[in-house]
């Protein structure tokens, strides 16, 4: 009996997480772009701090604080998924299959029991949104600063800190989504495609429970 639970819990792990899978090589990649996004966004999160701290009138202040709230969150977002027990799966399978709650939702075969909670999605989800905010602010930032070089010789190093900080944003923002998409087994389009089609099912099954609900 022993031997039969070992055998079938065998089966289960390769079928699971088949190394071989895409979905596992994404996994690897979403692994590297998460430690990469949490050392980044720190580092930045402090010298974006420190810049406002040094520098009391800074043009466009409000959207340097953003950024910094943002670089702060992002990098406890980051190490959240890190940590949680299958994080780095779960971020993956979010990446290979947007917005397709009956893809993302696994199932033990063992117990029977859902092992990926909402929870987990809607916090790689919250990545995601949290990431692309802190590039259009990184891009933003990057086209005042150039702007703003009418500036006096004092503010050149606070000024040279923002252009610095943003284009370490828009840098790691455009790296991580090049090595996710190569790493995604669909051509772009098709992966547009792929994320209209998996809406347009989420909306309309929504409406469908709403008029069961309601009827």
């Amino acid at each position: 009996m022993y031997l039969f639970k070992k055998a079938k819990d065998s089966i289960v792990n390769s079928l699971q997480y088949d190394k071989t899978s895409p979905l596992m090589k994404l996994n690897y990649v979403c692994k590297g772009i998460l430690r990469a996004t949490f050392i980044v966004s720190l580092g930045l999160s402090a010298l974006t701090m420190s810049t406002m701290y040094l520098d009391q009138n800074l043009i466009n202040k409000n959207m340097v604080q953003i950024l910094a709230a943002t670089s702060l969150l992002l990098s406890m977002l980051s190490l959240t998924i890190l940590r949680r027990k299958n994080g780095t799966y779960i971020f993956a399978k979010v990446q290979m299959y947007p917005f397709s709650f009956k893809d993302l939702i696994d199932v033990s075969l063992t117990a029977g029991t859902v092992t990926i909670s909402v929870l987990d999605i809607f916090m790689c989800y919250l990545y995601l949104i949290v990431t692309f905010l802190t590039f259009l602010t990184a891009l933003f930032l990057l086209y005042e600063s150039l702007e703003g070089s009418y500036m006096n010789d004092n503010e050149t190093l606070n000024l040279f800190s923002i252009q610095f900080t943003s284009v370490s944003y828009i840098g790691l923002y455009v790296t991580s989504q090049f090595c996710a998409f190569k790493s995604i087994p669909y051509h772009p389009m098709e992966y547009l495609g792929y994320i209209m089609k998996n809406i347009i099912e989420d909306i309309f099954c929504v409406i469908k429970k709403a008029c069961n609900f309601i009827y």
